[in-house]
């Protein structure tokens, strides 16, 4: 007998526990000095049951460990124990992912324990646990628990919140080419900067860390070095203009179409019938991940550099060489001769769980990877030893989740702030998202940026023909700030991006178009956060007479003291010409609203155009400035029927005259 009766009997009426100390927050990994002596002394000559850790963050697997002391391993191998876990919070049973109810316990030889995994379902509610275990043995039934703490990091205070940014996305020589400014001018490469200066961003981030096949890497110099030089360059002069600068590293996937030799292995997807190697490099490559950190170290040393970010930190399709983590990670259950078999055989009794779609399993595979996903950040940031803020971008459909990412449990792997991408989805998909995302996140649950990109295509909207690309991207980024979260406003926007605009990807519309939605969509997130001091809002646009045209603004001092040396424009771009170049305003007294009229002009050449205004004061710095746009339709009037009878000749009604309508209004 592997018990003494006596003990035994003592032990299936008494709930073994282990007691975990109250805490404020997440005291993750702290050891509990408060277990009483006896406690432990109970714990220590019978059966048992404890969780691995004190507490868990949301991106972690909880592991309950079965403790028969007394059993050695041998003992422990051949004993018939069937042991099953069920996880409780105030008395009421938590589902796990995916809605699993409970969990198997299987002997570990190397613990010298019963280990089972639980995975926590999906932003769980924070605060203390309970862990169940019923055990059959041949000397009889166990029923024993344990406590553990589910908590999440609070959001990082180390960045300035709203933060507005626009991104540069591209291997573009910017040092060789020249491209319009926002004053009209051809410049260099400078205009990257002075575009978002004039936007009122209050960043620019970089895509610094590219890896290219057509660029020649190597395993000893995987990333173009070109883009190191650039993001010191951009990097000085924002710092120069009051603008900070972040550069970000393409991790897992090459940008390209073909697989550079850079001395990473690659991911395998199953596709027709075979196992292939995608263009994503492996999360488990040790290569790759020793390459990123000692990018994030070159960057930690360079004062031009004041965020630190990653992109392509997923998996992409398939990841099926990441079958053994799965399933050591999460205790699942597999076929007997599971170990025996070739790693594609392996993958192949995944493949088969995920395409016959099994229930729980799709879901249990995406939060998975979006655990193995934040515990990389985590672990690239510990071990490059940077102490500079950290962002990452993710993907909003379906929180993420459907591409291995979720935004909670990067906030808790130490995540400074997320730029949620909310595009590569039509209106329809974008509008699903605005109903999702609600239902799942908070405010001050983890700090997200907004962004949309410039791409045409991914700008269109259905339901309205009419839209412009630049007005939509303004609408969206709208949106998203009123709806994203059902009880506060997210913490910034990013604009994505200006090689986009520049190349013609933004369709035929003109940049200016795209920079006044982009500026407008920065004045709205700060003025929704309560950090625009003087706000500027379109009310009115209208004939005037002559074929000219009146803009009707208003503007408000949302502060307690007066704004000085206010001035208003309205940027000329493809078919707007303001009267005159700016309008001196003087001062706009404390807590008060004032109603201009600017006069300006509207070509006929565009029957849809954007129409912006601008506002400065002070010295017009990027956090003095703020935005609005409206779009215009002019179309003609149809010609009035001429009657028979009329004597006037010339009459006006057999003449085309022009309409307009605004969006808005």
């Amino acid at each position: 007998m592997f018990l003494k009766s006596s003990l035994f009997r003592f032990l299936l009426v008494v709930f073994a526990s282990v007691s975990i100390i109250s805490t404020v927050g997440c005291k993750h990994d702290q050891v509990d000095q408060e277990v009483q002596p006896a406690q432990k002394e109970l714990a220590r000559s019978g059966p048992y049951l404890k969780s691995d850790q004190e507490s868990y963050l949301r991106y972690e697997v909880v592991q309950i460990d079965l403790f028969l002391p007394g059993v050695d391993i041998e003992s422990a191998k051949n004993m018939a124990i069937e042991a099953r876990g069920k996880i409780y919070k105030d008395d009421e049973q938590v589902l796990g992912v995916a809605g699993f109810s409970d969990f198997p316990l299987s002997y570990d030889p190397h613990q010298g324990c019963w280990v089972g995994k639980w995975a926590m379902p999906w932003n769980p509610e924070l605060g203390d646990y309970q862990a169940v275990v019923t055990a059959v043995t041949p000397e009889g039934n166990l029923k024993l628990s344990a406590q553990f703490e589910i908590c999440g990091k609070s959001p990082s205070k180390d960045v300035s919140f709203p933060l507005t940014a626009v991104t540069l996305e591209t291997d573009t020589r910017y040092d060789r080419i020249k491209f319009m400014q926002p004053d009209g001018s051809l410049g260099d490469w400078q205009g990257v900067i002075d575009w978002a200066e004039f936007m009122g961003a209050d960043s620019v981030w970089y895509l610094t860390g590219l890896t290219k096949a057509m660029y020649y890497p190597t395993p000893d110099e995987p990333f173009r070095e070109y883009n190191f030089e650039l993001a010191k360059k951009l990097g000085a002069y924002a710092h120069q203009r009051g603008l900070k600068f972040g550069a970000w590293i393409g991790c897992f996937l090459p940008y390209g179409r073909t697989q550079p030799d850079v001395g990473a292995k690659f991911s395998r997807n199953y596709v027709d019938g075979s196992f292939i190697y995608t263009l994503h490099f492996s999360l488990a490559d040790e290569k790759r991940k020793g390459d990123i950190i000692d990018l994030v170290r070159w960057m930690d040393g360079q004062a031009e550099i004041d965020y630190i970010g990653f992109d392509y930190i997923r998996t992409g399709f398939g990841g099926y060489e990441l079958v053994d983590e799965f399933v050591r990670d999460l205790g699942l259950e597999v076929p007997e001769d599971f170990w025996q078999r070739r790693l594609e055989g392996r993958m192949l009794w995944l493949v088969s769980k995920l395409a016959n779609r099994v229930p729980g399993w799709i879901e249990l595979w995406q939060w998975w990877r979006a655990s193995k996903v934040a515990r990389l950040v985590k672990e690239l940031v510990e071990a490059s030893g940077t102490e500079k803020p950290i962002f990452c971008f993710t993907l909003g459909w379906e929180m993420g989740h459907q591409h291995g990412q979720d935004v909670l449990m990067m906030n808790d792997a130490g995540v400074d702030f997320v730029a949620l991408m909310l595009y590569e989805a039509t209106r329809d998909e974008f509008d699903y998202m605005m109903l999702s995302w609600p239902q799942y996140i908070r405010d001050n649950q983890a700090n997200l940026v907004l962004g949309n990109c410039l791409n045409e295509h991914l700008l269109d909207n259905k339901w309205y023909p009419g839209q412009i690309a630049p007005k939509e991207y303004f609408d969206r980024s709208v949106t998203a700030l009123e709806k994203l979260y059902p009880d506060g406003v997210p913490e910034g926007v990013f604009w994505h991006d200006i090689d986009r605009a520049l190349s013609g990807l933004g369709g035929d519309f003109p940049v200016m178009e795209f920079a006044l939605a982009g500026g407008a969509a920065f004045s709205t997130v700060r003025e929704m956060n309560g950090t625009l001091p003087l706000a500027v809002h379109i009310k009115d646009i209208g004939e005037s007479g002559a074929g000219d045209w009146a803009l009707e603004v208003e503007l408000i001092n949302h502060t307690s003291a007066d704004i000085e040396d206010v001035m208003l424009q309205i940027p000329p771009t493809l078919g707007v010409k303001p009267a005159q170049k700016e309008w001196s305003l003087g001062k706009v007294p404390a807590g008060q609203t004032m109603n201009i009229t600017l006069p300006l002009s509207l070509g006929r050449a565009r029957y849809t155009l954007l129409v912006g205004v601008l506002c400065t004061w002070g010295e017009g710095g990027v956090d003095e400035r703020s935005f609005d746009v409206v779009t215009v339709h002019i179309f003609k009037k149809p010609k009035e029927k001429v009657d028979e009878g009329a004597s006037e000749v010339g009459s006006d009604s057999s003449t085309e005259s022009m309409e307009l309508s605004k969006d808005g209004f």
